[in-house]
């Protein structure tokens, strides 16, 4: 009986021996967990692929050509028949549009930002980025052999292109240049000897934004703003200082585009009637919501001399 006893602590002793060595014990995790910065988790981002959307495939060569001769990109890739969906000026719309996928450096991401920007007929041109994380030795080497980084010709200028990847002509880029008020906002677009004077909100949204007009008693003038018609949405004036000018009344530009759902423009036609300084605000709603709140507004320094 003695010896059973001694026995059992002896053969319990072994047993968590043996188990031991087969299944050694490992405390359980701590609850404190060591937080890595993600720079330290990620190597430096060299290469990546871009993406621009273009109206045509005219103008995807267009862009794409331009981009490689500049050694801007490596390789550019064209994707015909992408629909691409939505939403400008409050309404979603529906396009066929055309891909290009653009394999580059880092380094030389602003450079294509900015060619894009002077080449592409849209206001708002997709230029996007993503990185490459790994890929084929070979293929990253060309890359970076076709590419020319900080190095490129970013600082070139580019061509304007129209929707078919033509070229514009120059008298075109300077009409457009004052129609959008590019150099001088608010500043009259017409010509000296024109019965009516033009003044262009710059390009871009033209919320909240606003310009300087100055006339004399007498003149006609016209403010050009832009807007999307095909959203039922359209600029009106809000107040007017009936004192100091009388509203004629609008006309609608259609966009040069075959592009559907583009903003065209606005043009409000005013009659300076009395000398002074004064508001014009603009709204821009849908004309049989009464009570909605204007999506946008607008404002109009006005001087009238006499």
């Amino acid at each position: 009986m003695i010896l059973r006893f001694l026995f059992l602590p002896l053969a319990c002793l072994i047993s968590v021996s043996v188990a031991w060595s087969i299944f050694p014990f490992s405390p359980p995790p701590s609850t404190a967990t060591e937080v890595v910065p993600q720079q330290a988790q990620q190597e430096e981002v060299q290469y990546v692929v871009g993406q621009v959307t273009a109206p045509s495939i005219g103008a995807a060569k267009a862009i794409a050509r331009n981009l490689l001769e500049a050694k801007l990109a490596a390789c550019v890739n064209i994707v015909p028949q992408v629909v691409s969906m939505y939403t400008w000026e409050g309404v979603i719309n529906e396009d066929s549009e055309v891909l290009l996928v653009i394999k580059s450096t880092k380094a030389s991401e602003p450079s294509i930002v900015s060619a894009v920007k002077q080449m592409h007929p849209y206001d708002v041109p997709q230029v996007i980025f993503s990185p490459i994380s790994s890929g084929s030795s070979d293929y990253l080497s060309f890359l970076s052999a076709n590419t020319g980084g900080e190095q490129g010709e970013g600082g070139k200028e580019f061509p304007s292109l129209d929707e078919n990847g033509e070229e514009k002509r120059e008298e075109v880029q300077a009409e457009e240049r004052q129609l959008r008020g590019a150099e001088t906002p608010g500043d009259s677009d017409a010509p000296a000897d024109s019965d009516v004077a033009i003044f262009a909100f710059r390009e871009g949204t033209a919320a909240g934004q606003k310009i300087n007009v100055a006339v004399s008693v007498g003149k006609k003038f016209a403010v050009r703003i832009k807007g999307n018609a095909t959203t039922g949405y359209a600029w009106q004036p809000q107040s007017v200082p009936d004192e100091l000018v009388t509203y004629d009344g609008q006309q609608y530009e259609s966009p040069d585009t075959r592009m559907m759902g583009a903003s065209g423009h606005y043009m409000l036609f005013f009659t300076a009637k009395g000398a002074g300084s004064g508001k014009i605000s603009l709204k821009y709603v849908r004309p049989w919501e009464d009570t909605a709140t204007p999506l946008h507004t607008a404002e109009i320094e006005l001087e009238v001399s006499a």
